[in-house]
């Protein structure tokens, strides 16, 4: 599958365990019910793109832009999502057990009943006006991502 202009694919229910798309366009596109574990997608554009009910466990997201991403009741446990541009994405009933979200950047984004625990983040990790990353157990580690 060629990686870099991917945008607006529909990947519903797809199996995509270990696949990797490092780089990849992939704006808009549908991963709704999609099996990501262990996925590569470090680096790819996933602005717009919907994860509800997808499984991303231990998926690599680091350094990518989802922006206005959903990730609604998303298992995203163990995922790395560290130096990611999270703005205004939605993270609602999610599980983020254990996830990297050292150096992302959150504001806007909902965390309305997400699961939080253990994720891992540091003091360059910029969190939604008024969310409390300790309160939601939530483990502050060192500027490293």
């Amino acid at each position: 599958m060629s990686k870099k202009k991917l945008f607006g694919l529909n990947n519903y229910a797809q199996n995509l365990a270990k696949e990797t798309l490092d780089g990849a366009n992939l704006r808009g596109s549908l991963f709704a019910h999609a099996n990501l574990t262990d996925a590569s997608l470090i680096k790819c554009d996933l602005t717009d793109s919907t994860f509800t009910y997808a499984k991303l466990v231990r998926a690599n997201l680091a350094q990518a832009t989802l922006v206005r991403a959903n990730f609604e009741y998303a298992d995203l446990s163990e995922a790395n999502l560290s130096n990611s541009d999270l703005t205004q994405a939605n993270f609602s009933q999610a599980t983020m057990r254990r996830a990297n979200l050292s150096g992302a950047y959150l504001r806007e984004s909902c965390l309305a009943n997400t699961d939080l625990a253990e994720a891992i983040s540091n003091h360059e990790t910029v969190w939604p006006e008024e969310f409390d990353p300790l309160k939601a157990g939530i483990i502050i580690g060192s500027s490293k991502g």
